[in-house]
């Protein structure tokens, strides 16, 4: 059903280059609310899980606001985002969208 609005599976992302944007989808498992040390915004961290495997996910402040109501564990979702590869991968989300289509806002990460 994703396959024409995701760039890359959880699994492929583990050949893909650091900093690129990727467009990834899955169920959100693991769902942390966060609350930032210095500006007291809140951000979520969560694992968002394919077919082919999982990727850790950080929901930034301005993006994490307006995806509230998306924000659920069991729940399918669509992440784009800039993949960053460290000693695990991650993807950093800018757009959000849930299974009936609804966007949150754009916006850059932080």
């Amino acid at each position: 059903v994703l396959r024409g609005f995701v760039t890359h599976t959880a699994s492929a992302l583990r050949e893909a280059e650091s900093g690129i944007q990727v467009s990834v989808g899955g169920v959100v498992t693991g769902l942390r609310r966060r609350t930032a040390k210095k500006s007291g915004a809140m951000w979520a961290q969560l694992r968002l899980g394919d077919l082919d495997g999982y990727v850790d996910v950080q929901v930034f402040p301005r993006t994490y606001e307006a995806a509230q109501r998306v924000l659920d564990d069991d729940r399918a979702v669509l992440v784009q985002g800039r993949l960053e590869v460290e000693e695990y991968l991650r993807v950093g989300v800018m757009l959000m969208w849930d299974e009936l289509g609804d966007q949150t806002e754009s916006h850059e990460p932080e």
